[in-house]
């Protein structure tokens, strides 16, 4: 019998839009997603894994960029994979320097990875002067995804691959062998990955739904056993979710 590979999604259509992080710049004006590395989160990666495995996992990210743009050149997917970078720019004053620790990180571990640049040439590469400076990672690719995703069934269908679609997932059971429960039947697997991606707005709308409209609801806690809850913040000080 065949390989089979089953999909479990909340819709079938498949689209994209360029970054929606305030920081960051989409180099495109086209449809398109950023086939991200890790470099922009470096320090929070190196706490985590240590140095060792952080270099490594720095390294892979950057490997998987590459290895993506290859695999559609191999196999004839035209997904308008363009390697063209990324910025990371600052939307006020405020946010100057907010990627400093991360770029002393990496040059401690001798990864170049970002260029800064002024107001001045971010303007001239984006065409807006309301940036106030931004640092410029080279590695970072944009892809078309619902050309690559038609790409990707056509090679694994060339392979004998079976694919089921508008398998809508209906709840994931966290055991030792994940099961992924569809309204078509039950997935068995030995790994699930969640791809949620653009659909998390989806699933922070009904979660906030479901608490009634409560933002803080969505708000990660720092500790536990205290009366008055603390929240996680970012540099800027608003509350992560």
């Amino acid at each position: 019998m065949p390989p089979s590979l089953a999909s479990a999604s909340t819709r079938r259509t498949t689209s994209g839009a360029c970054s929606a992080f305030s920081r960051s710049t989409c180099p495109s004006t086209r449809c398109s997603v950023l086939t991200s590395r890790v470099p922009s989160k470096a320090a929070t990666l190196l706490k985590l894994c240590g140095a060792q495995e952080g270099v490594r996992l720095l390294r892979e990210s950057d490997n998987a960029v590459t290895a993506i743009g290859q695999f559609c050149a191999d196999h004839g997917i035209d997904c308008h994979f363009r390697r063209d970078g990324w910025l990371w720019t600052a939307g006020n004053a405020v946010q100057v320097g907010a990627w400093s620790e991360t770029l002393e990180q990496l040059d401690k571990l001798g990864i170049d990875a970002f260029d800064q640049l002024d107001a001045d040439e971010v303007a001239r590469r984006t065409g807006s002067e309301t940036h106030f400076a931004a640092v410029f990672e080279r590695g970072i690719a944009t892809v078309q995804p619902a050309l690559l995703a038609r790409g990707l069934r056509r090679v694994v269908a060339e392979r004998g691959v079976k694919i089921y679609e508008q398998t809508k997932m209906t709840r994931l059971a966290r055991e030792s062998t994940p099961r992924v429960r569809t309204n078509r039947g039950t997935v068995t697997a030995t790994r699930v990955i969640l791809a949620l991606n653009a659909w998390e707005l989806l699933l922070k709308a009904k979660w906030l739904a479901t608490n009634r409209n409560r933002l803080s609801s969505l708000y990660v806690r720092e500790g536990k056993g205290s009366r008055r809850p603390r929240y996680k913040r970012t540099r800027s000080g608003s509350p992560f979710t």
